[in-house]
């Protein structure tokens, strides 16, 4: 496993800057889970935060723990580590050309963005029923019910909003640590806000390389507790029956 490497003082300073400039433009877009989350975490722009004090804070809080990775892992091991409550990190921080959009997360998107989710109840026990789903699927080989948890992880811990569609706040971690994302999300005139479904997110095709013109919205985090393993497989499984929705202005 990738142990942390030590940063040059360029990287903490990247780090500084990027993380005042997303706190500023959340401060009144982020639900308030993620406020309490990042306050008991106690990230500050002083320097890289360590992974072993990260995980130590994080198991106390919620019982998760982070292990840092080289970057994106085999479906069946990101699976898994979500089932055990283990939360993989990328130890590697983008380029400062990189500050506005990157494709592949990177430490930034992981701490900033899912650790102060994950020490939500609703947030975490959904994560690690998530996981448990997926990796099942994945022992059957049941790929086509895989992609649509696939998408359902997409439209909820990625790119989630909470509230109302006219009144959303941000809960996905690439809205909370992307500083364009995270205001077109909210305030793009053009972006399609619907009510959370599951089967809608399940059949709902993404883009990866521009924002969402399309986002979900649960009416609380609470929500993510009904879906439980099973509930998460029998939606996979209908999904997987049913035609794709292709991504709003590229069908």
């Amino acid at each position: 496993m990738p142990t942390q490497p030590a940063y040059p003082a360029s990287q903490h300073a990247l780090w500084g800057q990027l993380l005042t400039r997303q706190r500023q433009r959340i401060a009144d877009l982020a639900c308030p889970q993620f406020q309490r989350g990042f306050a008991a975490l106690g990230l500050t722009p002083n320097a890289i935060p360590r992974f072993v004090a990260l995980s130590t804070q994080l198991d106390h809080l919620s019982g998760w723990t982070v292990h840092a990775v080289d970057g994106l892992l085999p479906e069946a091991d990101f699976f898994g580590r979500l089932a055990r409550r283990e939360f993989p990190i990328t130890w590697w921080l983008r380029d400062a050309d990189q500050a506005d959009y990157i494709v592949e997360p990177d430490l930034f998107h992981d701490l900033v963005g899912h650790l102060p989710m994950l020490t939500d109840p609703a947030v975490g026990d959904f994560i690690q029923a998530y996981g448990q789903a997926v990796t099942a699927l994945v022992d059957r080989g049941e790929t086509a019910a895989v992609t649509a948890l696939t998408r359902l992880y997409w439209f909820t811990i990625e790119f989630g909003l909470v509230g109302t569609p006219g009144r959303p706040e941000l809960y996905g971690a690439g809205l909370l640590s992307s500083f364009h994302e995270s205001h077109w999300a909210i305030h793009a005139p053009a972006v399609d806000r619907c009510p959370a479904d599951l089967i809608a997110m399940m059949r709902q095709a993404y883009a990866i390389d521009r924002p969402q013109p399309r986002y979900f919205v649960l009416p609380e985090l609470d929500q993510l507790w009904r879906w439980t393993p099973p509930v998460l497989t029998t939606a996979a499984r209908q999904a997987a029956q049913e035609p794709d929705v292709p991504v709003p202005g590229l069908a």
